[in-house]
């Protein structure tokens, strides 16, 4: 069925729709707006910090998970338990921004360290624990941070929902500024554009990252660029509007049908769904109602529900909660996304809590090694599962 934050903002939008625009009570003064997520998302926090069993939080050390935790620590006169997960590799670990964190709140906080052996040990678990093909890599180090927040806590509270709701998104950012650059510029040439750009190495790319937030420091840095510049190659210079833009940047493969046996035509997406009809002409908003209605519900809530019910973890999610999703409705755009920042007005709220130089860096997201992984450690494991002869076998891909 579907979950309880994506049919709170599915109404919601049915509610708007039916009103005039004045009527809907947006939310106008920048100070009112700090004001009022303050307020609501403390009273959202408080209550489902209601428990009679021991309780926690994830801690990435990023604006969502530092926002709930900051409100939790700010309610109660003991230290909140909170977990995170670390990286060797350092372009991927976040862990020490959590600590940074955790110290300056004063929680009681636990980091796990993942490795490749660690992945390579959990992935035969992963059928029993999604029941079905879940092709987000991350899954691997949510299991693990469940794991580890089980041995202490019963529930755990997760900053899930706040990139969706507040402009978080690199995409939201990015994508509907570099799409009207390009729009005037005909197809052959994106084409040939893009295809020069996908032949430049990431690490070529990953150099340049590195004098780009120099000049562009804090949150208007961008991390793991190399990646992102070959999606943009491979996506945005191929779209032609904002809804091309967002199917091709949440799509890994253009022609999907042609990847297995027997499928003539690619199954009919939610993505078709007719959008509502107010509220959503700005492109950025129309990416976020997308979000909200599939990759929130159907990649990030699946993945840590799923992973944290297979070890008998409850999880909780306060933006998702219906108070916040409204009063989130009610913010215009250039409250969630200023001046290359997202989340604006979520941020002033961190900032009473978090000193600013403690969250203020490239938006990374929940990534795991996995590409240095597989050409590195687990290479000749991942080779075997992927042989032709047992591709072949399975019967599923036409190779």
């Amino acid at each position: 069925g579907e979950s309880h934050g994506s049919l709170s903002i599915r109404r919601y939008w049915n509610l708007k729709e039916k009103h005039e625009t004045e009527s809907l009570n947006m939310i106008e003064d920048d100070n009112e707006a700090v004001s009022m997520i303050d307020k609501t998302l403390k009273k959202v926090v408080n209550k489902q910090m209601i428990s009679d069993v021991p309780l926690g939080a994830f801690l990435s050390g990023g604006v969502d998970s530092s926002s709930v935790v900051a409100l939790m620590q700010a309610q109660v006169n003991r230290p909140v338990k909170t977990f995170t997960i670390g990286f060797s590799e350092k372009k991927y670990d976040e862990s020490i921004h959590a600590e940074a964190v955790s110290k300056h709140l004063g929680t009681d906080h636990t980091k796990l360290h993942v490795s490749d052996s660690d992945a390579r040990n959990i992935i035969p678990d992963l059928p029993l624990i999604y029941d079905e093909p879940f092709a987000d890599s991350s899954q691997i180090p949510t299991y693990l941070v469940c794991h580890a927040a089980r041995q202490k806590v019963t529930v755990a509270l997760s900053g899930d929902g706040g990139d969706e709701l507040f402009g978080g998104y690199n995409r939201y950012i990015y994508g509907p500024k570099m799409l009207k650059q390009i729009s005037s510029l005909p197809l052959s040439i994106r084409k040939f554009s893009g295809s020069m750009m996908q032949n430049i190495p990431e690490n070529f790319w990953d150099r340049i990252e590195l004098f780009y937030n120099k000049i562009r420091t804090g949150s208007k840095g961008i991390s793991n660029m190399g990646n992102k510049i070959q999606r943009l190659a491979d996506h945005l210079l191929m779209t032609s509007n904002v809804n091309e833009l967002y199917y091709n940047i949440v799509s890994n493969w253009h022609e999907p049908e042609k990847l297995l046996m027997n499928i003539v035509n690619e199954p009919v997406s939610q993505l078709e769904d007719e959008l509502p009809k107010y509220g959503i002409n700005n492109p950025a908003k129309r990416m976020m109602f997308q979000d909200m209605r599939t990759y929130l519900p159907d990649d990030i809530l699946c993945k840590v529900d799923r992973a944290a019910m297979g070890i008998n973890l409850e999880t909780r999610i306060p933006f998702l909660d219906p108070d916040m999703i409204e009063l989130s409705m009610r913010l215009p755009s250039h409250m969630k996304i200023r001046n290359g920042h997202g989340k604006w007005a979520l941020r002033q709220v961190l900032y009473k809590y978090v000193p600013r130089e403690i969250i203020d860096r490239p938006k990374v997201g929940f990534s795991i090694p996995i590409g240095l992984w597989l050409r590195g450690p687990l290479r000749s494991w991942a080779e075997d599962l992927l042989s032709s002869e047992k591709l072949a076998n399975d019967g599923l891909k036409d190779i």
